[in-house]
């Protein structure tokens, strides 16, 4: 598989999940600087990177990945090496987020429907657009789920650092929707992952 060094605007960065495979990780999502395309970097398991490698949201890092062929997802990416996570420099919020706009922005897709339509040539799964009418919604997790997320993080790899136990969060989140500038839209109801 061929290696590939990115450099990436971390947008997304999701809280830790447990993992059969890989015993806790984290979704990353962002703007790869050198396409200018969204891109999924996975798996991080964020909590067992040395400090210097740890990296906060809107920050640019350098990481080697390939192709995620387990993931159908055009965007996806495996992170390879985790060593070789470095964080290049930080876009901040000064001038209503004049350096993170300037990234972001030209990747703005017209709709949620439009990223979602799988009948265009690229199809995605990532993106930004401008919704309207939208409902956060929260409400109290089935008791199930907790204790089923709890459970992996008791159980940790004999060589890795011990590390807290992560809290399961106790609420299901979920945004409901419609694009903002199509009439056909049917609604959109995504749950937040955590």
């Amino acid at each position: 598989m061929h290696t590939q060094t990115k450099r990436v605007l971390v947008t997304v960065k999701a809280y830790p999940n447990p993992s059969a495979r890989y015993v806790e990780t984290v979704c990353v999502a962002g703007i790869d600087l050198d396409t200018s395309k969204w891109i999924r970097l996975y798996p991080i398991q964020f909590r067992d990177l040395n400090l210097g490698r740890r990296f906060k949201k809107y920050a640019v890092i350098q990481v080697e990945v390939i192709k995620n062929k387990r993931d159908k997802r055009p965007e996806s990416h495996k992170v390879i090496n985790p060593d070789s996570i470095k964080t290049l420099r930080e876009l901040d919020s000064k001038d209503k987020w004049a350096k993170r706009k300037e990234i972001v922005l030209p990747t703005v897709s017209r709709s949620m429907c439009e990223i979602m339509d799988q009948s265009k040539e690229e199809h995605k799964s990532l993106g930004a657009f401008k919704p309207r009418d939208v409902r956060f919604l929260c409400e109290k997790a089935r008791m199930k789920d907790p204790i089923k997320r709890a459970i992996p993080y008791q159980q940790l790899h004999f060589f890795r650092k011990k590390k807290k136990p992560i809290e399961a969060i106790p609420f299901d989140f979920r945004y409901e929707f419609y694009c903002y500038d199509e009439p056909a839209c049917p609604g959109h109801n995504y749950s937040i992952i955590h």
